[in-house]
């Protein structure tokens, strides 16, 4: 198990931020208290205007934590990348600074570092709702790359950690604008083409926020960047075979949420009808269920 010889460290733990100050307090607060502590810190400021730096200096006595400041670039791939520059142990971990890990997260993923390359799991769902829900990763079975083209990413990156040299073989996250608040996905399927191995522990370990503040939304920006992210990998399915017709399918069922969620019910009803036709089974299924309430409330 490489757990970092020439540094003593076992993990880099990178959290980006901008203007999150009060979050980034409880996200830190979270890594306090994590049962494994063979770790140092870097928090990646991407140009906030708010008290961050004051929260960082905070946690100067109880965290090894270094913290990094550029001016504002608009998304979180610059800042994780600087993180990765920066960073110097062997495995890489990432926490958006407005989520939070349970104490037993690092041990629990400490115990997969022989069998992975990258290791994700679970997230609980907090912020502006009535009821707690969860974000679960599925298992990728044997082709990676596949399951992510045809069902999906269902990776949450604040789960996500990864050997350091494989991000330097990948040169990091995309640093395209298009690909804002997708690039993670990008990296991903990058990844995924090349073989590495993907490992999911089937628990949450963590508190995902969903509110105000995120930059995926639900308008036609984001379904600029879907079509952006799946047109840099279509060419790698066979044009023709079954798993291509199925990434359409998918395509066409994310977009049609979107356009749903956006009350554009009767662009909303085409996109499923095309999912329907396409997509895999799970994929058709869930684009029927959501036909038949697009078809109601149109």
């Amino acid at each position: 198990m490489d757990t970092g010889t020439a540094t003593g460290l076992t993990f880099s733990i990178i959290i980006p931020t901008y203007n999150r100050a009060e979050k980034l307090r409880k996200c830190l607060e979270s890594i306090v208290k994590q049962t494994y502590q063979n770790f140092e810190v870097l928090v990646c400021d991407d140009g906030s205007r708010d008290n961050s730096k004051e929260v960082v200096d905070l946690f100067r006595d109880s965290l090894n934590i270094k913290y990094f400041y550029n001016d504002n670039w608009g998304g979180p791939a610059y800042p994780r990348n600087v993180g990765i520059e920066n960073a110097a142990a062997p495995w890489l971990c990432f926490l958006d600074s407005d989520d939070s890990w349970y104490p037993q997260k690092l041990e629990r993923v400490k115990e997969q570092l022989d069998a992975y390359d990258l290791i994700c799991h679970d997230f609980d769902v907090e912020g502006k709702i009535t009821y707690r829900s969860r974000l679960k990763t599925r298992q990728f079975g044997k082709d990676v790359f596949r399951t992510l083209m045809t069902k999906g990413n269902s990776i949450v990156t604040s789960s996500v950690c990864v050997r350091k040299e494989v991000f330097r073989e990948m040169k990091g996250f995309s640093l395209e604008k298009e690909l804002i608040a997708v690039e993670d996905f990008d990296l991903w399927l990058r990844m995924a083409q090349k073989g590495y191995r993907f490992g999911v522990i089937s628990e949450s370990m963590g508190a995902y926020w969903t509110g105000d503040g995120n930059i995926t939304g639900v308008n036609d920006k984001q379904i600029a960047r879907i079509r952006a992210v799946f047109g840099r990998h279509m060419h790698e399915l066979p044009a023709g075979s079954v798993a291509y017709a199925q990434s359409l399918g998918f395509q066409y069922y994310l977009t049609g949420r979107i356009k749903h969620k956006m009350c554009e019910f009767r662009e909303a009803i085409k996109l499923y009808t095309k999912a329907i036709a396409k997509g895999a089974p799970v994929i058709k299924f869930n684009a029927c269920c959501h036909l038949l309430i697009a078809m109601i409330r149109k």
